[in-house]
């Protein structure tokens, strides 16, 4: 499908679908009056406006040929405008297109990693773009020890490291939405904003994928990673231990942050099929407490 749907949704009564299309907008650069459906993309709000980045389309239904892009569709639901936006580097350098690659906004920045090329080839990548500039720089991190739940935990040695080569996963800031000092006579500044929901490890988390250089190497994991959010610090990820039985290894899942409920959620997704290396659908719902790791 070429085009982007929006829903209106005023009052409860008043919900309503409408279709924008994607042809020849003022927006769109001269012999590109068209932006092509495509799959594989991430999305943020940014700025009143939803951007779009990345994805694949297909440009020869015959042949069944698919290619990946570069590109940023951006998107004014106030307007109903649509403009494309190709990140630049310094010195020049392309941007290698992707799909199924995890993505997440943070600090006017967006961030990706991993994904597929067109030729199918798993990246090892990890980019930034900032949207003001849209200039887009490689993200040097660097892999610490797995965070234990307890104090001298064995278990926690046992957690694999951060990958390099991954798609079919998700990344979610799980942060405090906004930070309130409330002074309290002799008790100093208490940090309102932890009160009402404690979040034992803030930072980006990330889960579940397909893993692996090459074809014959790819497996699915279930470690949960966290990149811990410190200003100006390198980046760095590390796997967590926590309590219970996680869920399953999985790829093309849903992954989300509920702020009210202090909770991370994984939905759904696919795993490889035993055996027979076709993939099945996973009917499962998992909830991980922040307060609990």
């Amino acid at each position: 499908m070429d085009g982007i749907a929006k829903l209106s949704v005023p009052g409860s009564a008043d919900c309503k679908w409408e279709i924008i299309s994607t042809h020849k907008h003022k927006a769109l650069p001269a012999g590109n009056e068209k932006i092509k459906g495509r799959y594989g993309f991430q999305g943020c709000y940014y700025s009143a406006k939803i951007y779009f980045f990345f994805g694949c389309q297909i440009f020869d239904k015959l042949k069944k040929e698919r290619t990946c892009l570069n590109e940023i569709v951006i998107f004014d639901p106030y307007s109903n405008e649509i403009s494309l936006k190709f990140p630049f580097h310094r010195p020049e350098r392309m941007l290698n297109p992707r799909k199924y690659f995890a993505g997440f906004f943070l600090h006017d920045t967006y961030y990706c990693h991993g994904g597929i090329d067109t030729s199918a080839k798993i990246l090892d990548s990890f980019i930034s773009i900032n949207l003001k500039t849209f200039q887009w720089s490689d993200v040097k991190y660097s892999r610490g020890p797995p965070l234990p739940m307890t104090k001298g935990s064995a278990n926690a040695a046992e957690l694999e490291d951060f990958p390099a080569y991954c798609y079919g996963h998700e990344m979610v800031v799980v942060a405090y939405a906004n930070r309130e000092y409330v002074k309290i006579d002799s008790m100093g500044p208490i940090d309102y904003g932890s009160e009402k929901h404690y979040i034992k490890h803030e930072g980006v988390y990330m889960f579940g994928g397909v893993i692996g250089k090459t074809t014959s190497e790819s497996r699915l994991t279930d470690t949960l990673f966290i990149m811990e959010i410190e200003e100006d610090a390198q980046p760095r990820w590390r796997a967590i231990e926590t309590a219970g039985k996680p869920p399953s290894g999985r790829f093309h899942y849903g992954l989300d942050y509920y702020s009210q409920g202090n909770l991370l959620v994984v939905f759904g997704g696919r795993r490889f099929a035993a055996g027979n290396g076709e993939s099945e659908f996973v009917a499962q719902i998992s909830v991980l407490r922040m307060d609990s790791l």
